[in-house]
């Protein structure tokens, strides 16, 4: 009974408001949700979303969100830096003197196998990409990483930034 009687006396008090307001010059504005304002003003790419995805269970997949964390964060970390393409697709599919930058894309189309796993990677995927400007970069600006089971020529203990799972990251 309480709940309509304050009910009742809400509307009363509404339209007495409204029909004075309009006497008085106020005009009635509803509130609308604000639209591109940070951080939602950014649109995600699918495409790209899907080669951050690939990349990331590729090459993480089997780690916990640490690991995965880590490598989409080297991955866009490469996309800012000016020695690498411009895009996230060209960026994890990128040869150099036909090397391939991330092994597992040298290999036949590979196929996913454990589809939870992949869910993990597109969901932290699509976090990083939305939110890469505003996290804390947990490799420290790594822009590249190996597994801990092999020494490729290139790495440099000098450059190295942090050991996360797995992988080892560096800068240039």
């Amino acid at each position: 009974m309480f709940k309509i009687i304050a009910l009742v006396s809400l509307l009363a008090f509404a339209t007495s408001t409204s029909s004075s307001a309009h006497t008085t010059g106020f005009k009635y504005q509803p509130i609308q949700e604000k639209v591109g304002v940070a951080p939602y003003s950014k649109v995600l790419d699918e495409k790209q979303l899907k080669c951050l995805a690939d990349n990331i269970y590729f090459e993480a997949g089997n780690q916990k969100d640490i690991g995965m964390k880590a490598v989409a964060f080297a991955t866009l970390n490469r996309l800012k830096h000016s020695a690498f393409p411009d895009t996230i697709c060209e960026v994890v599919h990128q040869k150099i003197a036909n090397v391939c930058q991330f092994s597992w894309t040298c290999f036949k189309k590979r196929k996913i196998q454990d589809y939870y796993a992949y869910y993990r990677s597109k969901r932290m995927a699509k976090l990083v990409m939305m939110n890469y400007g505003y996290m804390y970069d947990i490799t420290k600006g790594a822009t590249f990483f190996h597994r801990n089971d092999v020494w490729p020529g290139w790495a440099n203990p000098k450059k190295r930034t942090i050991i996360i799972g797995r992988h080892l990251f560096y800068t240039l």
